[in-house]
């Protein structure tokens, strides 16, 4: 009776299934930095939103100081 083998080495010996691995590898890693970049730059979007929030209210406070 002939036995299986290991799954892992059977993909590693097919072109085929090499190719998908390494596709899919590569699409995750990818899909994680572009994750991060999006997070980065939803941070910088907010803190320079924030930002522009508070100095708006400053100045108001200011003009109105003077009113």
């Amino acid at each position: 009776m002939k036995k299986n083998g290991d799954v892992g080495e059977r993909r590693k010996l097919n072109p085929r299934l090499r190719l998908a691995d390494e596709t899919r590898d590569t699409d995750k890693d990818d899909t994680i930095k572009l994750a991060t970049e999006l997070d980065d730059l939803d941070r910088e979007w907010r803190r320079t939103t924030c930002d522009r929030e508070v100095n708006e209210e400053q100045k108001r406070q200011r003009l109105g100081f003077f009113l």
